[in-house]
């Protein structure tokens, strides 16, 4: 156990909002490649199963404790359509909704468990292959938290905020040659208020949430690629009742992906992850995600 002064009552406090993020966010979470441009009315159906731990829980950068686990089993679902709109300028109407739970242990066993749907996200990317030497792409995201999850006021934690969200994600793909391509992305988000927070009794608030994103890509061949890069995550301090928890986050984590085509319309994507630094929340040890597509 970690030199610490908290308890598990007082932990609860400092937990019960800031748990569920990541199981919403980790679907906008950018891939390699998954902004590079589609063919017009080329359809995808994506199936993610991702699973996390961490036990580590940080307050304004200090572990507090290493006996508060967190484990979550997350399924997504995530359907779009490429509409090319003039030469070399495509739209990607989209819909993503996740399912699963979360488990606790150790001391954040008072929070309970949650399972169930999470919030459904509308999105719709624009993109726009450059006229460089190597066919560079921009892109432009909005994205729109629907608040359709499940949301039981009386509980600690829930797979729904709540609340609605609005997220703008830019990305730029630098091609190199043929077979490198860095992909980095920024995003920003704005959040309504959560009315029904604390058995009804309080008011959640939160500010603008950031992510930064960049992951260095190879491609072997028409089938098969590798990536690994950074993100970081900041911002997003809470108030309760107009009160402000000096909670703001400070997250960067790892991600690596191999990617391969296992027929012509189904790709298969195994992704390894894990917390490098946190200033608030639990640190994840381990992610590990596989990625079905079907293209039709």
């Amino acid at each position: 156990m970690a030199n610490h002064t908290y308890n598990a009552i007082t932990l609860t406090g400092l937990l019960s909002a800031g748990l569920l993020y990541s199981v919403s966010t980790q679907a906008l979470e950018i891939s390699v490649g998954d902004y590079e441009p589609l063919p017009d009315q080329l359809n995808l159906a994506i199936l993610y199963l991702n699973t996390t731990s961490g036990s580590d829980y940080y307050n304004k950068g200090k572990k507090v404790s290493d006996n508060f686990k967190l484990d979550t089993q997350v399924a997504i679902v995530r359907l779009l359509h490429n509409i090319e709109l003039s030469n070399g300028v495509m739209m990607e109407p989209q819909i993503v909704v996740p399912y699963g739970s979360l488990t606790t242990s150790g001391e954040a066993n008072v929070l309970g468990d949650a399972d169930g749907q999470g919030d459904a996200i509308l999105g719709l990317p624009f993109k726009w292959t450059l006229n460089t030497a190597n066919k560079d792409v921009l892109a432009l995201a909005p994205f729109l938290y629907t608040p359709s999850g499940n949301y039981d006021k009386s509980q600690e934690l829930n797979m729904g905020e709540n609340r609605w969200r609005l997220l703008l994600q830019s990305t730029y793909i630098r091609h190199f040659n043929a077979h490198w391509a860095l992909d980095s992305a920024a995003d920003a988000s704005w959040y309504s208020a959560n009315n029904d927070y604390q058995n009804g009794t309080s008011k959640l608030e939160q500010g603008m949430r950031y992510e930064l994103q960049s992951y260095l890509r190879y491609k072997i061949d028409d089938n098969t690629m590798l990536g690994a890069g950074l993100g970081h995550i900041g911002g997003a301090e809470r108030r309760i009742n107009g009160v402000s928890q000096n909670d703001s986050q400070s997250t960067t984590y790892l991600r690596a992906t191999i990617s391969h085509f296992v027929a012509p319309q189904w790709q298969l994507q195994g992704l390894f992850g894990k917390d490098l630094e946190v200033k608030q929340g639990i640190k994840q040890d381990t992610q590990f995600q596989l990625r079905i597509v079907r293209v039709f």
